[in-house]
C-alpha cells in the first residue's frame, strides 16, 4: 500500500528516525512529482534513484509551481484539446533558459512522454517543437529525437533540424559543407525541413534567409 502525501506528512512528525527514513527514500517528494506531472511513481523512482534529496525536493517544488501555473491557472494560450502532459510539455519547451531543476523536469517529461503523448499529424508536431527551434535549443531537440522511435518520420526530421540549425549558426558555410548537407538527406526530408521552418516560424525563417541566403537558395533549389 502506497502512503499518500498527508500520511507521509504525519509520519514525519513521529520522530527523527522516521523523518530521516522518509527523507532518505524521497517517497514524499516522488509522490508530489507524480501527482503534478502525471508520470508513474515506478518510473520516477527509477529515474530519480541517483539524485540526492535536495535535488528531488527542488524538483518537487518546481513541479508544483508549474502545475499551478499551467493546469490550475489555465494559461489562455493553451489549446482546449491538449491534455495535462501536453500543456506541461508546451510550457517547458517555451523556456529560453533552464536551471538544473528545470532541465531535469524537461528531461523527465521528454523521456517519458515522447512516444505516449499524441501528435495530431506532422503540422501539430512542427507547432510543438517551434519554441525549441526558435531558442536553438539543440540539447532538447536531440533529447526528443533520442526518445522517439528511430524509424519514425519525426525522429528523422529532428536529426536534419539539429544538423541544419547548427550549420546555420555559422556565418560562413563553404560549398563543400552545403554539398555534404544536401547529399546526406533525402529529397523528402529536405522538403520537410523547409516546410517546418517556414510553416510557423516566420521570424527565424526570415532571419536565417537574410544571414545565410546562399544556403537557403541552395536548399530551396534542392527541395523544390
Amino acid at each position: 500500500m502506497k502512503l499518500d502525501d498527508n500520511s507521509l506528512s504525519r509520519c514525519l512528525e513521529v520522530n527523527k528516525w522516521w523523518k530521516k527514513f522518509i527523507d532518505g527514500t524521497k517517497i514524499r517528494q516522488i509522490n508530489q512529482i507524480e501527482s503534478h506531472i502525471y508520470l508513474k511513481y515506478s518510473v520516477l523512482k527509477k529515474e530519480l534513484s541517483n539524485k540526492d534529496f535536495e535535488t528531488v525536493q527542488k524538483l518537487a517544488n518546481y513541479c508544483m509551481k508549474v502545475y499551478k501555473k499551467v493546469i490550475i491557472d489555465s494559461m489562455k494560450y493553451f489549446r482546449s484539446n491538449e491534455d495535462e502532459q501536453e500543456k506541461i510539455c508546451r510550457y517547458l519547451s517555451e523556456k529560453t533558459h533552464r536551471d538544473k531543476t528545470q532541465h531535469l523536469m524537461t528531461e523527465l517529461m521528454i523521456k517519458n512522454t515522447m512516444n505516449i503523448t499524441p501528435f495530431r499529424g506532422m503540422v501539430d508536431f512542427r507547432d510543438k517543437i517551434g519554441p525549441i527551434i526558435r531558442n536553438s535549443d539543440f540539447e532538447v531537440l536531440q533529447m526528443m529525437q533520442e526518445n522517439l522511435e528511430a524509424t519514425s518520420e519525426r525522429s528523422a526530421l529532428l536529426v536534419i533540424l539539429v544538423d541544419f540549425l547548427k550549420k546555420a549558426k555559422h556565418k560562413v558555410i563553404s560549398e563543400s559543407d552545403k554539398k555534404d548537407f544536401f547529399n546526406s538527406y533525402s529529397h523528402n526530408l529536405l522538403k520537410d525541413l523547409v516546410e517546418t521552418l517556414k510553416h510557423t516560424y516566420d521570424e527565424i525563417f526570415i532571419s536565417l534567409c537574410i544571414t545565410h541566403l546562399p544556403l537557403w537558395a541552395s536548399l530551396f533549389s534542392s527541395a523544390s
